[in-house]
């Protein structure tokens, strides 16, 4: 059977433009800071988070203000990283 989790979670540019700034941030990012860094306004950055959260890639740390982090632990974002680092599309 098909893995679908890729798909998901490379379904668009939004996605690749979150996945990087999360990974170059080093640490958790509100919902405001990745709007700024990324670009994408806010309601479709929402609906790209939750995917990403569906398929476990990234976390979201409840508090006063929700931040969100890459799943480290996810052996399928490390490999994305990866590959992400060795086009240069993450440095």
């Amino acid at each position: 059977m098909v893995n679908k989790t890729a798909e998901i979670g490379l379904a668009s540019k939004g996605r690749l433009r979150i996945i990087r700034e999360l990974w170059l941030a080093g640490k958790p990012l509100s919902i405001y800071m990745i709007e700024k860094k990324t670009g994408i306004r806010r309601k479709a950055l929402v609906s790209d988070l939750n995917a990403l959260m569906s398929i476990n890639w990234v976390k979201e740390i409840a508090g006063r203000i929700k931040k969100y982090e890459l799943n480290l632990e996810s052996e399928e974002v490390m490999i994305i990283v990866k590959a992400l680092r060795d086009i240069n599309y993450i440095e």
